[in-house]
């Protein structure tokens, strides 16, 4: 619905949002498992489809394990201050969506490892 107002954009960027454990599926994922790979071939298919006109940018981030409400629901005995805060997360999203990261496109990203 909004890939038309994208593409009247210089320089539009979609963001997804997968898991790290997506790929690994492990047991008892399911749904949600199902989902983030299917997000993720999505996120491909967009990027192809749109490298012609080179004017939006599809990308998938996976912050890794982050404190955060879902993460706190999922795993709620696990110790929360060995993660990092959510708003660690910000420079790799904030990259991701600026002219900074024109040229990148159809990746999956993993922001563990992402240096600017």
């Amino acid at each position: 619905m909004l890939l038309p107002v994208l593409q009247k954009s210089e320089h539009a960027s979609i963001v997804f949002t997968s898991d790290s454990s997506a790929r690994q599926a492990p047991a008892y994922a399911g749904a949600y498992g199902v989902s983030k790979i299917a997000l993720e071939g999505l996120a491909k298919i967009l990027a192809e489809e749109l490298e012609a006109t080179q004017k939006v940018r599809v990308n998938v981030l996976v912050p890794g394990p982050v404190d955060s409400p879902l993460r706190k629901r999922a795993y709620p005995a696990e110790d929360k201050a060995k993660l990092p805060a959510m708003d660690d997360l910000a420079d790799a999203y904030l990259y991701l969506f600026t002219p900074q990261s024109i040229g990148i496109t159809g990746q999956v990203i993993d922001a563990r490892t992402f240096h600017l």
